[in-house]
């Protein structure tokens, strides 16, 4: 065997073999405006059995020294050399996953987002002045318009790439559904549709019983009714995580916006980011007589259609084990 094909031997070996062996993460970051030899060097750091030289060669003659893709870029532990180099050039970042919850609030979902890995968080991002601005939202409150579902972004994605998607599909549901609503079902616009489903996520998570407590509200709001419900309240005293909670005497007399005990209608704006089975609930609701609900603390609720049973429902779930338990 000749030296030269010795050589194209050994090269073929070392490049196409899992002789690229990395020790802990696995995973190198090519940094904005970073040097292709500083790269270089934090790759053979990164890896036992590398040749600095060899791999800058091949670099070379392929033109990655001089197109570089910023980017996290992770090998398993047996990656040959030309596996490397295949995701480099071909930019293959690694790829993280953000999943904005059904019913999260708009700060819930800031607080998520800046303890996401690998995720470009601005200093703004707290502001929601910014972020509107930023996303071109023409509206009062970002609250409720970024729709919950799983999105992926790679480094050096930004918050905003994120919230831009969360955003985008959010007006897409909303369009949806707004052009699906039954004949019967009187929707003044999407923004209305939104405030509702975003009132029924919190309100119930079973799909039926969304689909009634949208017949509810249907009801009341024909019959000039106040809705008195609990979630808009709690939203209007900031207490919007908790769940289960009896609101005292003093918190349905504090008059917030979103007090739905005093004040007829809807609230001003959503009070969470609705799900599909929310919106689903608003287009479709099922027509119904009752006028009341109260939850039976076990996820599910008792619906009425007078006073009076509600009244005994209450007392059944929610009064009488407070009171045999001071007895």
């Amino acid at each position: 065997m000749s030296l030269v094909s010795a050589c194209l031997l050994f090269f073929a070996l070392y490049t196409y073999s899992p002789f690229l062996l990395f020790k802990v993460s696995g995973c190198v970051i090519v940094h904005p405006n970073q040097k292709f030899e500083d790269f270089a060097l934090d790759l053979k750091e990164k890896a036992t059995y590398f040749s600095l030289g060899l791999f800058k060669l091949y670099a070379k003659l392929i033109g990655l020294d001089q197109h570089l893709q910023v980017g996290e870029y992770c090998f398993s532990r047996h990656t040959s050399l030309a596996g490397v180099i295949f995701r480099l050039k071909h930019g293959k970042r690694e790829l993280h996953k953000f999943t904005v919850v059904d019913g999260w609030t708009y700060s819930e979902m800031i607080q998520q987002l800046n303890k996401a890995s690998m995720l470009n968080i601005s200093s703004h991002m707290n502001d929601p002045a910014f972020v509107a601005q930023a996303l071109n939202v023409e509206k009062n409150s970002l609250e409720g318009n970024f729709y919950p579902s799983t999105y992926y972004y790679a480094y050096p994605d930004t918050a905003l790439h994120v919230l831009a998607q969360a955003h985008l599909l959010m007006q897409k549901k909303i369009a949806y559904f707004y052009s699906e609503c039954d004949d019967k079902v009187s929707v003044a616009s999407p923004e209305i549709l939104l405030i509702m489903a975003s009132i029924i996520q919190k309100e119930a998570n079973d799909p039926e019983e969304q689909r009634i407590i949208a017949g509810i509200i249907n009801n009341r709001l024909k019959h000039h009714m106040k809705l008195q419900i609990d979630a808009t309240v709690l939203y209007g005293l900031n207490r919007y995580s908790l769940s289960n909670v009896r609101l005292n005497k003093q918190d349905l007399q504090t008059d917030t916006a979103y007090n739905t005990y005093l004040h007829l209608g809807l609230p001003p704006t959503p009070i969470c980011m609705p799900g599909e089975t929310a919106f689903y609930a608003v287009a479709h609701p099922h027509e119904t007589s009752y006028l009341y609900y109260v939850s039976k603390k076990n996820g599910k609720h008792q619906f009425s259609e007078t006073l009076e049973e509600h009244n005994k429902a209450v007392y059944r779930y929610w009064l009488s084990n407070r009171k045999e338990g001071t007895s």
